[in-house]
């Protein structure tokens, strides 16, 4: 049965962190409200959910679903510029091409906030494989007879699906002939029966990559591996590709992006709560979320670089960011997903 929303709870269907009752809690007490929160691993299933769910009030989810799919069908609604125009000051200027997609494509709407972002590719022990080695190598680490039964792949069907395509040559994000889906769900099904662990929890596969039980593991990024790295372990490393065949690129970076749902019951509630994620100490907060750290895009404002110490830039990999970044493209929407998928 589909939950009835309630006049006093915000409901947010997210990445795992923004639904985490030690983000919320102050939210909930400053404004005398309850949170409730559900995270997904799939971007494609959670915009689904709401194209046909209508008790939600946000959706944190990845870029081109927010231009290619929910603004278009009407399923969140703008911001006010007014309000919010101001906060792209406070993002990185260099990574503008990869904020742009919270802007509708006539730039005159701005869809939702950018928060968390950065590349998502390989997870290496640098102890068992040298970042030189994985950068240049990439995902034909696990073509690797070196490598077989030595590595790992995250559950995140997208950015499999994204990394198998890269692995075997091909742009993800062009229409594929069946020889070529074929060739990419062939890789696919490669990965998981020769991959030790096929898991949607990250957590076990840097428990894994610490342990020295798997060398890599496909489909992670900071995002996954700086909760490794904060607990001492740097040698747990994201890891870029050096080059690949989508315009000379091989990595891919995401972009989170928190929209109000054109449904929402509660969109002054709803407001609140993006004012709120945007304060100095909640985007460190959201940075540094239980289970995953990750850069977030206000970093560029003093008073949100700030708070974060030399340890916490350490944990997120801050000084390979730039680079990590130049050398991927934006996470965009697949159009052989589905195809690849049930094959």
């Amino acid at each position: 049965m589909t939950p009835q929303p309630q006049p006093d709870t915000l409901n947010i269907l997210c990445w795992a962190g923004y639904e985490d009752a030690r983000f919320v809690a102050d939210f909930e007490s400053r404004f005398d409200c309850a949170v409730h929160g559900e995270n997904f691993e799939s971007d494609t299933l959670a915009a689904e959910r709401i194209c046909r769910e209508d008790h939600w009030d946000l959706i944190n989810i990845n870029n081109p679903y927010v231009n290619d799919l929910l603004y278009p069908g009407g399923k969140i609604q703008p911001l006010e510029r007014d309000r919010y125009d101001h906060h792209r000051l406070r993002q990185f200027p260099q990574f503008d091409d990869f904020f742009s997609c919270a802007m509708s494509r006539d730039g005159q709407n701005i869809l939702g906030i950018c928060q968390r972002f950065g590349p998502f590719n390989l997870v290496v022990n640098t102890n068992a494989i040298d970042a030189a080695t994985a950068r240049a190598e990439g995902f034909q680490l696990a073509d690797d007879p070196a490598n077989m039964g030595q590595f790992g792949l995250l559950d995140y069907p997208e950015f499999n699906v994204m990394h198998a395509a890269i692995a075997c040559g091909l742009d993800p994000f062009l229409e594929m002939r069946n020889a070529e889906q074929v060739r990419v769900a062939d890789k696919l099904r490669y990965w998981r029966e020769n991959a030790v662990l096929f898991t949607s929890d990250h957590l076990e596969l840097n428990e894994a990559l610490v342990s020295g039980h798997i060398r890599f593991y496909i489909s992670g990024g900071v995002y996954t591996a700086a909760a490794a790295r904060q607990a001492g372990h740097a040698n747990i490393m994201s890891i870029t590709p050096d080059a690949g065949p989508v315009n000379g690129r091989g990595g891919i970076a995401f972009v989170e992006v928190t929209s109000m749902c054109a449904d929402s019951k509660n969109p002054s509630m709803a407001l609140d709560f993006l004012d709120y994620m945007l304060e100095p100490e909640q985007c460190h907060r959201i940075a540094f979320a239980d289970g995953i750290h990750n850069p977030v895009a206000q970093m560029y404002d003093p008073n949100v670089m700030a708070r974060f110490s030399s340890d916490d830039l350490k944990t997120i990999q801050f000084d390979t960011l730039e680079s990590d970044m130049a050398r991927c493209i934006p996470y965009a929407t697949i159009p052989s997903f589905s195809s690849i998928m049930n094959r």
